[in-house]
């Protein structure tokens, strides 16, 4: 026993009991401060205080140490405290239960009040309605959990005394194996040929049995837990009959109560009502007294859906405010000792310390890139000696291999953000899991491609458009000479808009275009080869010719005049393209138009072809060099004038 080791090697163990610990729990906590300075004032010891509040306890002594270091300049010469299944964010006694408690006291035996034939009932209705379980239920049958709120309200901005080690020890199992309960579902459900009632207490239980009563007896007593999203739920229905005319007596009653809150802490795994082999379970559902959340303080207080995993990424073990903690290896009766928990706090007291905070979460993390584009590994960092760990990730990511062990491979499964997380278990500090969150851009895997054709012939307009990927940016599209006699000015570009590449090659030869995207984790590239070759090539001259009449210099006049082929140039660009669709359509074209344009690259002039030839006015415009293009059925054909 704990009590006998401590006793064995010195300590003195001074037990604290409220005559009124049914009282504000501001009160009892400034009575734990008046039990310290007179423990101070008369021990002739020189060793700091170990503080053990066990259940409630827990929670007053947390407020007692940091209001004082709040209020007072003198130390509390408190080094260790220790809460033991203490509920810092409440305590649950199913609600359903409460409205029974409620109509059976409110129940008449032959016009006599139950509770005083059976005083017991009285005294847990008072229980319900002291100030204390009223700041300590995160329920109330009343429907009213304002003192509740006010007091944690207060608790929290308090925070965690910080004159002394914190530490938590859970009854709740610390993977989170929930009692065999889910929310809505029954607690009690009982119908019998007898009037017995099943009464769950603060700890343990009672039965009321008295089938000699009535010649006809019955009971129908059903209890729920709550929904877990807010939704109402009929908690509690409860009819009794039992009737015996010749001995005057009777007793007929039914009511129906309905209730909802944000979540069911009945179903969540942590400190029992009952030990699992108690005998009261055969008439009930086990239900949760202390939720593991709740005695490690990591719940969100704002929506406690402590029906999840507290271990999964809503709540993380390594936010708790306790500088160590122990949590059991199955959810145990509240308050229970055992070996496990009794050799955690021997070692506490004796200044064993267990840094669980400092190896499971200040120095572990996951490494790896923050990016999933594709294969990707990832690997626990300062994982903690002789420890376990369990890998689990969102859904648009499968883990392939190495589960169990420091290092997995992932690939992704989805798009969008995501996460990949290690459970990370060690004897005596329990379960903490860390997490890394991760982006999966949709276009990871995607190819890229660049349509257009593969041949073409000088001065003639090609047309070159880049696929495009989902969540793809920055696409982009250049071009170079692969082969060929050509060295520089090999082309014109008129039109270069990211995924649409316009241009004219000026030079036979093969040339390389580029087209490239980035998807989000890396540049996505492709290539097309074309080969361009002279105009009329193998075809008896299908290009047009541009003639200039006039000299050039010029003073300002200009007329150019294009010469056509002979032969049907359409028929001709179909048979050597290979009935290439794109090329045909463009060749067929009847647009014909000229533009002039500057020096400093802007257009100055554009008009129709008229007859195929046109004449130019440049005495308007400035003295330079001046580039004339004309565009004839998909060719483009290029002149040098100068003004001077």
């Amino acid at each position: 026993m704990l009590k006998d080791r401590l006793e064995t090697n010195g300590y003195d163990i001074v037990h604290l009991n409220f005559d009124e610990s049914t009282d504000y729990m501001q009160n009892s906590a400034y009575l734990v401060q008046k039990a310290i300075k007179e423990l101070k004032a008369h021990s002739e010891r020189e060793e700091d205080i170990v503080i053990i509040g066990l259940s409630s306890g827990g929670v007053i002594a947390k407020y007692a140490l940091a209001d004082w270091e709040k209020r007072f300049s003198e130390d509390h010469e408190v080094r260790l405290n220790v809460a033991f299944d203490a509920g810092f964010d409440g305590n649950n006694v199913p609600v359903g239960a409460q409205y029974m408690i409620q109509h059976l006291n409110d129940m008449r035996v032959s016009g006599i009040n139950l509770h005083f034939l059976f005083p017991t009932l009285l005294d847990i209705k008072k229980l319900i309605e002291t100030p204390a379980a009223r700041q300590m239920l995160s329920v109330h049958y009343r429907n009213d959990i304002s003192l509740n709120q006010s007091f944690f309200n207060e608790l929290n901005n308090l925070g965690n005394p910080k004159l002394c080690r914190n530490v938590s020890i859970s009854n709740g199992d610390r993977i989170d194996d929930r009692p065999n309960l889910t929310p809505d579902q029954f607690i009690i459900n009982k119908d019998r040929g007898v009037f017995e009632i099943v009464l769950p207490g603060l700890s343990e239980g009672f039965l009321l049995d008295i089938p000699t009563w009535g010649l006809f007896s019955r009971t129908l007593v059903q209890i729920k837990s709550l929904h877990n999203s807010n939704q109402s739920t009929n908690v509690y229905e409860g009819r009794y009959w039992s009737v015996n005319p010749f001995l005057f007596i009777y007793l007929i009653s039914g009511r129906d109560r309905y209730h909802s809150a944000k979540a069911s802490y009945s179903t969540s795994a942590g400190g029992l009502f009952f030990s699992p082999d108690n005998v009261w379970t055969s008439f009930l559902r086990q239900v949760t007294f202390v939720p593991t959340a709740s005695a490690l303080d990591v719940m969100n207080h704002q929506n406690p859906q402590i029906y999840q995993n507290i271990y999964s990424p809503t709540y993380n073990i390594c936010e708790t405010p306790f500088d160590s903690w122990y949590t059991a290896p199955s959810n145990e009766a509240h308050v229970e000792w055992n070996d496990g928990n009794s050799e955690f706090l021997w070692n506490e007291i004796q200044s064993y310390n267990q840094p669980c905070q400092e190896k499971m979460c200040d120095d572990v993390y996951i490494s790896g890139s923050s990016k999933v584009c594709g294969t990707q590994t990832y690997s626990i960092v300062n994982r903690p000696a002789n420890s376990s760990i369990y890998w689990t990730s969102s859904s648009n990511i499968t883990i392939t291999s190495g589960n169990g062990t420091n290092t997995i491979s992932i690939n992704k499964n989805g798009s969008g953000t995501g996460y990949v997380s290690a459970r990370v278990v060690k004897s005596g500090c329990g379960t903490a899991r860390i997490r890394k969150d991760v982006t999966i851009p949709s276009g990871s895997n995607s190819s890229i491609s660049i349509s257009g054709p593969t041949s073409g012939y000088e001065n003639n307009v090609l047309n070159y458009t880049l696929s495009s990927i989902s969540r793809g940016s920055s696409y982009t599209m250049t071009v170079r000479k692969y082969s060929g006699g050509c060295y520089s000015n090999c082309w014109t570009i008129y039109t270069n808009s990211s995924r649409q590449l316009s241009l004219a090659f000026i030079s036979p030869g093969t040339y390389q275009i580029t087209g490239s995207v980035y998807n989000g984790c890396r540049t996505v590239t492709t290539y097309k080869y074309v080969t361009v070759s002279s105009s009329g090539g193998g075809g008896g001259g299908c290009s047009a010719t541009l003639q200039r009449e006039g000299s050039n210099p010029s003073s300002g006049d200009m007329t150019y005049k294009v010469i056509e082929p002979i032969e049907p140039c359409d028929t001709y660009r179909t048979t050597v393209l290979n009935n290439s669709t794109v090329i045909k359509d463009r060749y067929s074209s009847k647009r014909t138009y000229y533009s002039v344009i500057d020096a400093r690259g802007f257009q100055v002039l554009q008009g129709e072809l008229h007859k195929g030839s046109f004449a130019l006015d440049m005495k308007k415009y400035p003295k330079g060099l001046y580039i004339v293009n004309v565009y004839w059925k998909g060719q483009l054909m290029t002149d040098r004038l100068i003004r001077e």
